[in-house]
């Protein structure tokens, strides 16, 4: 997809590249306690207890945008806070990549709008086309 050239991932590309301490690629950008990170599908998939894959029907040229957003925040610490963008929440990785090339309603939480795993799923019916 030409992504290791792309300036939203080049400057990432080089410790994307490198995989894990296992000797497994980086497949996954995801935020968790640690941070926004690098992860192996044998880490993040593997130790998980639950796992949805997505395939949102977008064209080549969009998934390669999305992807290259997910860049962005990497090594960004984790937060509980949907809207600070110095620090980002799990599902906020998904919500930002994808950006207005899908439909993710926000929801309302003890007062806060947020996006919780399960209105991405739900979200998903309603992709851009």
């Amino acid at each position: 997809m030409g992504l290791a050239e792309h300036p939203a991932v080049a400057a990432k590309w080089a410790e994307f590249a490198r995989g894990d301490d296992a000797g497994h690629e980086f497949a996954v950008i995801e935020a968790m306690s640690e941070g926004v990170v690098f992860t192996s599908v044998e880490h993040s998939v593997g130790e998980a207890d639950a796992v949805a894959v997505l395939r949102p029907r977008l064209s080549v040229e969009q998934k390669r945008a999305a992807i290259a957003r997910a860049f962005s925040p990497a090594e960004k610490p984790y937060d509980f806070d949907f809207f600070s963008s110095d620090k980002l929440v799990c599902t906020e990785v998904v919500y930002r990549a994808f950006g207005d090339m899908l439909t993710l309603p926000l929801v309302e939480i003890l007062g806060r709008k947020t996006l919780p795993a399960l209105e991405i799923m739900r979200g998903l019916g309603h992709a851009a086309r």
